[in-house]
Parts: structure tokens; sequence; C-alpha cells
């Protein structure tokens, strides 16, 4: 699922969730965290908690917000894929 939102978007990850940070070399950067949501603490598993990713391009008046249900390898391999198109 991908949403648009002001660029001051952030994840909102438990404070016992890890976080993580990609970056790209034109500036981009996704912030991501597995979305526990009303889970208990200590339930996160890398592998098959959902993860949301709050995605910033330099120069973009928003950023945009990627959910994935399918655990952490899932949405970096998703980052891994992601590219910048310019519309002519």
């Amino acid at each position: 699922m991908l949403g648009l939102f002001g660029p001051s978007t952030k994840v909102d990850a438990s404070p016992d969730t890890p976080s993580f940070t990609k970056t790209w070399a034109d500036g981009s950067v996704a912030k991501y965290a597995a979305d526990i949501g009303r889970a208990s603490p200590g339930t996160y598993d890398a592998d098959s908690s959902p993860f949301e990713a709050v995605l910033t391009v330099p120069g973009q008046t928003c950023a945009y917000r990627i959910y994935d249900t399918l655990g952490r390898e899932h949405i970096e391999r998703t980052f891994e894929r992601l590219r910048f198109v310019t519309a002519h």
C-alpha cells in the first residue's frame, strides 16, 4: 500500500521495536519499522511483522508512506526495486 503525506511524517515505532534507515545516492531516505499496532510488547518478528516506511525524496513536497505486511526482508527488497522516474 502507498499513501502520500506531508514531508514531516514520521514512522510511529514502538519504543521496544528497532527502527531502520535506507538512504540513496540522490538524498532520498526511507525510515522504517515494524508496525506492531496493538500487539503485546516483545512480539516483534522481522519475518512476519508488518512494516511501515516513510520515504522522503529531495525536492518533493510530500512524503510517501509504504506499508508491507510481509516482513522486513520483503520491504527491503521493495526498496531495491524503487526507481525515480521523471515525466517528459
